[in-house]
């Protein structure tokens, strides 16, 4: 993982929800239900807000990504995450 990650307060941007299922890429997990892009400002909130933990299985690239009290990000083996502008 390249970048920093940010621990703390909610911030504004794309919040995970996990409503199908695991796939970090399907838009259909996220609040306003469009496709992480590389100016998306990503949240993932604690875990009792959602079913499925996130897990990132292609390379993709975030602005930011903010995590929250206990949260498990899973990045498959192979497969990078690059954070910044």
């Amino acid at each position: 993982m390249n970048g920093s990650v940010d621990i703390g307060a909610i911030e504004s941007g794309k919040y995970w929800t996990g409503k199908l299922d695991d796939d970090w890429s399907k838009s259909e997990n996220w609040s306003d239900t469009s496709a992480v892009t590389d100016t998306s400002v990503i949240n993932i909130p604690s875990p009792s807000f959602y079913d499925f933990i996130p897990k990132i299985k292609t390379n993709t690239t975030v602005r930011k990504i903010f995590l929250h009290d206990s949260t498990t990000l899973i990045i498959n083996n192979g497969v990078s995450l690059h954070i910044g502008p």
